[in-house]
Order: structure tokens, then C-alpha cells, then sequence
């Protein structure tokens, strides 16, 4: 009888050791997560860009960690930039670029993608409206 208990008594700590362990390595695995880093090139998209930036603002703090979203504005003509510096105030989550040249867009990218913070994804959305599938693939990107 003796023998029985002891044996019973190794199989319940084996089991319980295993479920603790099974939740620390689920623990360590989320903690592990990169935040990732978006960025936008953007040109005269101030009709879309306000809506698109708060969904990936929500999706960047509910996704990896804390992300960041870029915008590069490559020289706009309408209130882009506006739109962008004023997100940008309330969210340091994001931050606005401005480029007039394909060198200084260049430029920029290279700063931002070599950064050791995680992965980056960078769309260029000039001449691509509306964002709606740029936006749903970005949202993917955060999680």
C-alpha cells in the first residue's frame, strides 16, 4: 500500500510540474514578440490617411508589444502633413516625416528599417487609393 502512495504521490508532482511549465513557456513565448515598425510613403492622401491611421494606432498597441508607425510624407500637396502632425502630437506611437526628394525618402527608409527594434514593413501607398487593403494588411502585420 505504501508503495502505491508513494508512486501516486511522484505521478500528481510530475503532472503538476507539467501544466507549470507548459504555462511558463506560453508566458515566455508572448514576452518574446518583437514590436514592429510601420511605415507609410504617403502623397496627397489626406482624405483617408486620419481614419487609417487610428485602426493601425489601436491595432499597433493591441498587437506586438508597443509598435510604431512611421509616415513619410513625400511632399504633399493638400493637408497630409497636417493630419499627420496633429495624430502625431497625441500618439507617440507615431511620427511624421517629410521628404521632398526620392534621396531624402531614401534616406529616411534607411534610418527607420535599419533601427534593431523588430521586424518593418513598409508600403508604399503613392498613387495606391483607396487604403483600404494596405490598412487590412497592416493590421495583420501588428499581430
Amino acid at each position: 500500500m505504501l508503495p502505491a502512495l508513494v508512486l501516486w504521490l511522484f505521478a500528481l508532482y510530475g503532472c503538476i510540474v507539467l501544466v507549470f511549465q507548459c504555462v511558463q513557456k506560453l508566458r515566455q513565448g508572448r514576452g518574446r514578440r518583437s514590436p514592429s515598425t510601420l511605415v507609410f510613403v504617403v502623397r496627397d492622401a489626406a482624405e483617408e490617411i486620419e481614419g487609417a491611421l487610428r485602426t493601425l494606432a489601436v491595432a499597433a498597441a493591441l498587437g506586438r508589444g508597443r509598435g510604431q508607425i512611421v509616415v513619410i510624407d513625400f511632399g504633399s500637396q493638400d493637408d497630409t502633413g497636417c493630419i499627420v502632425r496633429k495624430m502625431a502630437a497625441g500618439n507617440p506611437l507615431l511620427s511624421y516625416r517629410w521628404a521632398a526628394t526620392e534621396q531624402e525618402c531614401s534616406e529616411i527608409l534607411a534610418e527607420v528599417c535599419l533601427r534593431p527594434a523588430g521586424p518593418t514593413w513598409v508600403w508604399d501607398t503613392r498613387g495606391c487609393h483607396p487604403f483600404r487593403q494596405v490598412i487590412q494588411e497592416a493590421v495583420w502585420a501588428c499581430r
